[in-house]
C-alpha cells in the first residue's frame, strides 16, 4: 500500500474534524429543525440562543433610539438586504431572532455551508452560491427577484470574500 502524501493526510485530517464537528452539534440541529417548522425562524433562533446561552446585546436598543426601534421595524416588515459580518450559525441567530418572524427571509451561504445550514435554517430560506463566473448573474438576478418581490436577504462578506 502506497503511504499517502502530506496533502491528502491534510485533507483526511481536516474532513475527520468536520465531521466531528457537524455531529457534536446533530442533538441540537434536530431540536431546532423542529421548532423552526413548527413555529417559524424566530422561535428556532430563540431557541438555539437559550440553549447554547447566548444572549445577544443590542447596543441600539438599550440606548433606545428611536432610529434603532424604527429600523427594526423596518427589517420586521420592508424589503432588503442586510449586510452582515461571518456566515456561522452563532452569528446567524441573532440576526433571525430579530426579524425571522418573516416568512420572506433569504441567507446567501456557501455551497459548503449550504449542507450544514440547510437541516437547521430549511432549505427554502437559504441560497446557495456558485463558484463560477457563469452561475454569478444568476445568482444575483435571484438575489435581485427576491428584494423586488418585497423579501429579505441576508448576506455575508465573508461569503463575498470566498467567491
Amino acid at each position: 500500500m502506497k503511504p499517502f502524501s502530506n496533502i491528502e493526510l491534510g485533507r483526511m485530517i481536516e474532513n475527520a474534524e468536520k465531521a466531528v464537528e457537524r455531529s457534536a452539534y446533530f442533538p441540537i440541529a434536530k431540536k431546532i429543525q423542529e421548532i423552526r417548522v413548527k413555529e417559524g425562524l424566530a422561535a428556532a433562533a430563540r431557541k438555539y440562543l437559550e440553549v447554547q446561552k447566548i444572549k445577544p446585546i443590542y447596543v441600539g436598543e438599550q440606548k433606545g433610539g428611536e432610529s434603532f426601534l424604527l429600523g427594526r421595524e423596518r427589517l420586521e416588515s420592508e424589503a432588503g438586504l442586510i449586510i452582515a459580518n461571518h456566515p456561522g450559525l452563532i452569528e446567524i441567530f441573532p440576526i433571525l431572532e430579530v426579524v425571522g418572524k418573516r416568512s420572506d427571509i433569504k441567507i446567501v451561504t456557501t455551497r459548503e455551508n449550504f449542507k450544514d445550514f440547510s437541516p437547521i435554517i430549511g432549505e427554502e430560506n437559504l441560497i446557495p452560491i456558485n463558484r463560477g463566473p457563469e452561475d454569478a448573474f444568476e445568482f444575483l438576478s435571484s438575489i435581485e427577484k427576491h428584494i423586488e418581490s418585497g423579501g429579505l436577504v441576508i448576506f455575508f462578506l465573508l461569503v463575498a470574500l470566498i467567491i
